[in-house]
């Protein structure tokens, strides 16, 4: 991962797509997880004569065509009109013959998509790649194209089947109103929220004046806490952005300046007053610690944090997560307190986590697991 070539800010992407399909919608999170921005996405039906004037004025380093899937036609009228270098994405065997291109030819692929809730295929061969690896390969070697080497990359399809049942689209990543696994993600939060109140010392609860959930990942969790101890929440904070998720930053510094210049805290609903911050889950701790360090400038009495999942101790081995060191990794339990500069950081134990996720067959929470992912 060290080899990911200098994204500056004036360099960009242009992607042209058609936005929905496995291989954009894949190619769109690399680049924010691997370069810490998305690309300028337009859609092959949008493609009309202001986007091409729009090209022409801007500077883009790279312009970048998924062809899986696209009509000659719309590929014609998009490369008359483009005069540069760029690059084609087209899967092994289509023949395309244009000027001024470097031609990607990927082999057939298989992959989780998100969107669609399932495991697609492309290709007919019987040799499955996981796109996620090939579209890693190319961000990666985006400078130096000739480095592409698509027969190392790993065909284990238990890859997307864990990305599947990964129980990270419950706690993190789906909507509060999606049904994901045969279960409504809002109502799937606020029992955990429920559960995280037998978890947390009585004392610390009888302290507390509000519950603080972060934004906007927080709230439902908060919202079944307050529910069992009646204590109120308080939503003192927002994001400037809510489509840009952190969670999908490699980078760390990259991610807290992305928290830093996306939150916004209403601090005079808290003066004097003691708090106890909840967030789904503490991976590498960027988001907490920004937002933690941005109320000790405030003049919050005491703070505690409370975690609605158990404590992580494992990278993800299935590409679900970014791969970065984890807090736990690096920290001894008994000195979060002191890292986060609160009172106190209670989690849900690993049993309730399981027991509210008993239903579903083939869940990975392995990540969550005091073991080491094979």
């Amino acid at each position: 991962m060290n080899n990911v070539f200098n994204y500056l800010d004036n360099n960009h992407i242009l992607f042209i797509s058609h936005c929905k399909d496995l291989f954009s919608i894949k190619f769109i999170q690399y680049c924010k997880r691997l370069l810490g921005k998305k690309p300028l996405t337009i859609d092959f039906d949008q493609f009309n004569e202001n986007i091409v004037n729009f090209i022409q004025l801007c500077q883009y380093k790279y312009i970048i065509i998924n062809a899986i899937d696209a009509s000659e036609s719309n590929l014609n009228k998009i490369m008359d009109k483009i005069e540069r270098n760029c690059i084609i994405i087209t899967l092994c065997g289509e023949k395309l013959k244009f000027n001024n291109i470097y031609s990607i030819d990927i082999p057939d692929f298989m992959g989780f998509n998100n969107h669609s809730s399932q495991i697609e295929y492309y290709g007919k061969s019987n040799r499955y790649i996981l796109i996620d690896y090939i579209i890693e390969e190319i961000i990666n070697n985006i400078n130096n194209l000739e480095l592409i080497n698509f027969s190392n990359l790993n065909t284990n399809p238990i890859v997307a089947t864990k990305q599947q049942y990964c129980s990270l689209r419950l706690l993190y990543q789906g909507k509060p109103d999606d049904f994901i696994l045969d279960r409504n993600v809002g109502e799937f939060r606020i029992n955990l929220g429920k559960k995280l109140f037998y978890c947390i010392e009585k004392s610390v609860l009888e302290s507390i004046d509000y519950i603080v959930p972060i934004p906007s990942s927080g709230i439902f969790y908060a919202v079944g806490l307050s529910i069992i101890s009646k204590i109120p929440v308080m939503p003192i904070a927002n994001k400037l952005n809510i489509s840009e998720r952190a969670f999908e930053i490699q980078n760390i510094d990259s991610r807290k300046r992305n928290l830093y210049n996306n939150i916004q805290v209403n601090s005079h609903l808290i003066q004097n007053k003691n708090i106890l911050l909840i967030d789904e889950a503490i991976f590498t701790g960027a988001t907490l610690k920004v937002f933690c360090d941005i109320l000790k400038n405030t003049a919050v009495k005491d703070m505690h944090i409370a975690i609605p999942s158990p404590k992580c101790y494992n990278e993800c081995g299935y590409l679900v997560q970014p791969k970065r060191e984890l807090l736990l990794n690096k920290l001894q339990d008994d000195h979060l307190s002191y890292y986060f500069g609160v009172q106190s950081v209670s989690f849900l134990n690993l049993e309730d986590y399981e027991d509210e996720l008993r239903s579903i067959d083939n869940i990975c929470i392995e990540c969550f697991k005091n073991k080491t992912i094979k």
